[in-house]
């Protein structure tokens, strides 16, 4: 998510139409990632063939900071606010 920022502030302030291309992929790919970490954390899928089984666990619950909302959901959220908004504006630019 970190590389997103910079790549979305360089395209707004640029106004690329073609930001959604660039953007997309990414936020699908780490959308995947953090389904994949929400469900370790939920305990839905087992943690010995994670990478969280070697050093300090990736679902420890201290990671849970924001009350009832984990940093994996947080992620989540975010990757898909930004898949909804770029789908949004790819379909803008497309039908022009």
């Amino acid at each position: 998510m970190y590389p997103m920022f910079f790549i979305l502030t360089v395209g707004i302030i640029l106004r690329d139409h073609n930001l959604p291309k660039y953007i997309l992929p990414l936020s699908v790919i780490g959308g995947v990632i953090a389904i994949y970490h929400n469900l370790l954390y939920s305990h839905i899928l087992s943690e010995t063939l994670s990478p969280c089984s070697i050093g300090a666990s990736c679902i420890d619950p201290k990671t849970q900071q924001m009350g009832p909302i984990s940093i994996p959901m947080v992620s989540l959220i975010g990757f898909i606010v930004i898949t909804i908004i770029m789908i949004i504006n790819y379909k803008k630019y497309e039908s022009r």
